[in-house]
């Protein structure tokens, strides 16, 4: 004989509620439950980064696209001593745009380029100045 036969001896509420949960006791056309274990989700995978995402050296830019003109403009303006804002309103542009392309590795990378072009053609003509003066 089982426990549940003898009178007075009903299973604790929990255990009710236990057997309702397994679906022992559930009533005809309770609907189903998911009863499988509960995994934890995947980790979420991540896109590596892309190559271009990579901060450049300083000798290799990532970025093909020459300069435009008014971008060479703003370089030799900012070789030549004038401030931002001298050379931003020289080309019609905002001040901050100016400062977004000194950020600009390729921007850079030509301002170097016309500051060792310029550094040759002075001792080129120091040169030439020497050679006349003897």
């Amino acid at each position: 004989m089982s426990r549940s036969d003898v009178p007075g001896s009903e299973p604790p509420l929990h255990q009710a509620l236990l057997n309702y949960v397994l679906r022992r006791d559930a009533p005809q056309g309770a609907a189903p439950r998911n009863t499988a274990p509960q995994v934890s989700p995947r980790p979420v995978e991540t896109n590596p980064p892309r190559r271009n995402d990579a901060a450049p050296s300083m000798g290799a830019v990532h970025n093909p696209k020459p300069l435009k003109a008014i971008q060479m403009a703003a370089a030799r303006l900012l070789l030549q001593g004038r401030t931002l804002t001298e050379a931003a309103e020289e080309l019609n542009v905002h001040r901050y745009t100016i400062s977004r392309w000194q950020s600009d590795p390729q921007f850079q990378l030509e301002l170097r380029r016309q500051t060792e072009r310029a550094a040759q053609r002075d001792t080129a003509q120091q040169s030439a100045t020497r050679s006349r003066k003897r």
